[in-house]
């Protein structure tokens, strides 16, 4: 399974929304509406502001990409190769079906598809605990005739992992790892670097790894891990 580190934005937006955030003096309180979208005058009768929200990635933003910039705390679309000024990323997925793109493995071009979008279990969550800023986005790998058929990039080798409604998988960002998670992040790490403080990988003769000596790395988790 690939992850992918992404951050939350939350923006205001002017039309009919289900997610929206009530002020009670310095207090902020999320509520969720399901299907049910309410319109911004309600919303404003009743001391309330609706929200959309936009995930976001430190990938290379591509023209016609969407993508949120720090400084103006706006949402752009990237139409040449100048962006505006500031910390941009990239958007990979927000609940604003406003927010279309073209995809151009898919007849007739243009076309206008949808961004994907969180589950609703995620934004009940979001608003249950009062805001979330990071997740885990999942992804899969290409199939051969994407490959074959879309001309790929070799960087895009793997895309957001999506269900037939067009939502993504997120994952909570971890803090704290098992043993075995640990071990396996740290051969993950090895397979890469070579040798580290004591511990070897194997190596066939022309200098390509073949293995980790499990003797070294096992003497090395007994003194370092516990």
């Amino acid at each position: 399974m690939e992850v992918k580190r992404a951050k939350v934005y939350r923006l205001p937006t002017e039309n009919a929304s289900n997610a929206i955030i009530s002020n009670n003096g310095t207090v902020k309180k999320f509520e969720y509406h399901g299907t049910q979208l309410l319109t911004q005058s309600y919303l404003k009768s009743i001391g309330k502001e609706s929200y959309h929200l936009y995930f976001t990635t430190d990938d290379k933003i591509e023209i016609e990409d969407w993508y949120y910039n720090s400084t103006s705390n706006r949402v752009y679309k990237c139409t040449d190769d100048q962006l505006y000024e500031g910390d941009n990323r990239k958007i990979v997925a927000t609940t604003n079906e406003n927010l279309k793109y073209t995809d151009h493995r898919v007849s007739p071009v243009p076309n206008f598809m949808d961004l994907p979008q969180p589950s609703k279990a995620f934004i009940e969550k979001y608003c249950k605990v009062g805001g979330i800023d990071e997740v885990l986005i999942e992804y899969v790998n290409r199939t051969y005739t994407e490959w074959a058929n879309g001309n790929m990039n070799p960087k895009d080798y793997c895309k957001i992992k999506l269900d037939s409604h067009n939502t993504i998988t997120i994952h909570p960002i971890k803090d704290s790892w098992s043993r075995e998670e640990m071990i396996d992040n740290i051969k993950k790490a090895l397979w890469s670097i070579g040798e580290y403080d004591g511990i070897v990988v194997n190596s066939y003769p022309d200098g390509t790894n073949s293995g980790i000596n499990q003797e070294s790395l096992d003497k090395w988790l007994d003194k370092n891990i516990e």
